[in-house]
């Protein structure tokens, strides 16, 4: 995602980098009629912090090998008001997590990691007894059934392949909280 020092028109929503090093902008197909209705006005400039309004309280564990992932998500989600906490990996989340003082209202949690992988740690999550009604979201590169399925067999609450849209995976991130 873009930061807001920028103002962004409606229908982007960020890019990506392909494997080749190409710079790919995402678009919002929603905002295309609008877009094409006025091209001979000005675009409305969309500021993704007062966009949706979030309360404070949230708080969301970011579980994710990838520092790149890390970043791009605690951008995302501090710009709508969550609480953000990043972990490396499966093991480090779940000593966060069982901390006396420390509660989420939201996992998102990569499926391959070291340590414990996001299957083990979800298996944990619904396991124990403080957590089990925990929300998860699996946010991975995986895109097969396979993983799907185990997965949601396993109790994730929700099941997105990167690259994702941002803007529907904070509606997503909505309906769970």
């Amino acid at each position: 995602p873009f930061d807001d020092i920028v103002p962004v028109p409606p229908y982007l929503a960020g890019c990506t980098i392909l494997g080749n090093g190409k710079v790919v902008p995402i678009l919002i197909p929603n905002y295309f009629d609008s877009l094409l209705a006025n091209l001979d006005h000005q675009p409305v400039v969309r500021h993704p912090q007062t966009e949706t309004q979030h309360p404070q309280s949230n708080s969301i564990l970011v579980v994710d090998d990838s520092i790149a992932i890390r970043k791009t998500l605690n951008r995302l989600l501090t710009q709508c008001n969550y609480q953000v906490v990043l972990c490396r990996d499966g093991k480090e989340a779940w000593t966060v997590l069982n901390k006396e003082n420390q509660m989420f209202d939201l996992v998102i949690s990569d499926l391959e990691m070291p340590g414990f992988d996001g299957f083990k740690l979800l298996q944990m999550i619904r396991s124990h007894s403080r957590h089990q009604n925990l929300p998860v979201i699996i946010l991975t590169s995986r895109e097969n059934d396979l993983h799907r399925q185990k997965a949601m067999n396993l109790g994730a609450n929700a099941y997105v392949t990167k690259p994702f849209a941002p803007v529907a995976f904070i509606e997503k991130i909505s309906e769970l909280l």
